[in-house]
């Protein structure tokens, strides 16, 4: 075999080898996006189970209620003591005997009335300290009551007012003079009874007079 016949045979080996080569990392190139594709739809079909059998958040709520509320031994929500003072905005006074009432109420649909959760009042003392005592709630008190708490202060010389903000650990509910006589109207609703919660009932039998019985005569028995 000629020198040159020998060179020839080495390249076409090598050709062979280069090639091959070649085949190899192609292949290789190709197993690894196949396994990128692989991992990405498993990913997407776990996903798409996790979504289809996931718990709707109104579930997870109903959950939450039948625990609190079915749990043997489970008596709903504790709500915690609440102290504060009433005074007058301008003055600084304190606002004796004053009602002071704090509502915890949920939301309402579209323009309608806000439900009532929880109530519960106190009166305020000579220096204008109020305490509202630590008590026991439905569970709505702390599922539904996406609102609250809200407070207003009662009294004959500023009405039905609402200016209450929080110093600390305490509450300061302040009654404005110069807005009474609007404050005032702003208790025609409860006496009319337009509103019935335990709160309310509360702040007409404190603030509204009683309504005059109509003679038996004009009575109609049903």
């Amino acid at each position: 075999m000629t020198e040159r016949a020998r060179s020839g045979g080495q390249r076409r080996a090598t050709g062979r080898v280069a090639g091959t080569r070649r085949a190899r990392r192609r292949l290789a190139a190709l197993a690894g996006r196949f396994a990128r594709v692989v991992r990405v739809a498993r990913v997407a079909r776990a996903r798409a189970r996790a979504a289809r059998f996931a718990p709707s958040p109104f579930a997870v709520a109903l959950c939450a209620c039948a625990h609190f509320a079915c749990a043997p031994g489970a008596g709903g929500v504790r709500l915690d003591e609440l102290r504060g003072r009433a005074v007058d905005l301008e003055t600084g006074a304190p606002i004796a005997g004053a009602l002071v009432v704090e509502w915890y109420v949920g939301g309402g649909v579209g323009d309608g009335a806000r439900p009532v959760h929880h109530a519960r009042w106190t009166t305020t003392a000579a220096d204008g300290s109020f305490a509202l005592a630590a008590e026991a709630a439905d569970p709505w008190t702390a599922l539904g009551a996406s609102y609250g708490p809200e407070l207003a202060l009662v009294h004959p010389d500023y009405g039905l007012q609402r200016q209450a903000r929080r110093e600390g650990e305490r509450w300061r509910l302040e009654g404005d003079a110069r807005r009474a006589e609007a404050a005032r109207r702003d208790l025609d609703p409860y006496c009319r009874g337009e509103r019935d919660d335990e709160g309310a009932r509360r702040i007409r039998a404190f603030a509204c007079p009683p309504r005059p019985e109509r003679p038996a005569a004009e009575r109609v028995d049903r």
